[in-house]
């Protein structure tokens, strides 16, 4: 996901699907928080109504109505994320 916006001209998110982890989530930067789910756990607090363009690409990948690869890209006047092209 790209989001071009006037305070992050270019912010970038991305998701990725792991095998198997050991150890505790490290965030830091701008992280506030990170966390590890099982799918089914995951997908509950992700595809809740009202959620952000960014939680809803996320929901959209891990339940498969989003292929692997897919790519959204977002225009932020800073009121509203708008949905420009999407691959």
């Amino acid at each position: 996901m790209h989001v071009d916006s006037p305070s992050r001209p270019s912010a970038r998110a991305a998701a990725f699907e792991g095998g198997t982890w050991s150890g505790e989530p490290a965030p830091g930067d701008d992280i506030a928080r990170a966390a590890f789910f099982v799918l089914s756990e995951a997908l509950d607090p992700l595809g809740r109504p009202g959620g952000t363009a960014q939680r809803e690409l996320i929901a959209a990948y891990l339940s498969g109505e989003a292929a692997p690869g897919a790519m959204w890209v977002f225009g932020d006047d800073g009121t509203d994320e708008t949905l420009i092209a999407h691959w």
